[in-house]
C-alpha cells in the first residue's frame, strides 16, 4: 500500500464547488481543511461530504470574520473518506479553501 500526502486548493469560491474527490481504489484521511475570508465583511461557509448521492454537512453556515479563517478539519479532528467521496464548499462571498489529505492506495 502506498501512502501519499497531498493538498488541494480552491480560490475565490462562492458557489457549491467540489474541492476534493477521493480517487478509485483509495482511502483517504482528511487531516486539514481551512476556509479563509477574502472580503471586507463577515461571510458564512458550509462544507459537505458527498457520498453515494447523500450530502452530509461537516459545518453549515459558519461565520468567518474579516481577515480570518475557519479551521474545519485539523488538530485532533480528522475525517476518513472512502473511494468516490467528495468534499464541497460553498460560501456567501469570496473565500479560499485548502485541504490536506493522506491517500492510501
Amino acid at each position: 500500500m502506498a501512502n501519499n500526502f497531498k493538498s488541494y486548493g480552491l480560490s475565490n469560491n462562492t458557489a457549491n464547488t467540489n474541492l476534493y474527490t477521493v480517487p478509485l481504489a483509495t482511502q483517504t484521511t482528511a487531516i486539514g481543511l481551512v476556509v479563509a475570508n477574502k472580503t471586507q465583511g463577515t461571510v458564512t461557509a458550509s462544507v459537505q461530504i458527498n457520498r453515494s448521492g447523500g450530502n452530509y454537512y461537516i459545518i453549515q453556515s459558519a461565520p468567518i470574520l474579516t481577515g480570518s479563517s475557519l479551521v474545519v478539519i485539523g488538530g485532533d479532528q480528522k475525517v476518513v473518506l472512502q473511494a468516490n467521496d467528495s468534499v464541497s464548499i460553498s460560501s456567501s462571498a469570496n473565500t479560499d479553501a485548502w485541504i490536506s489529505v493522506l491517500e492510501i492506495s
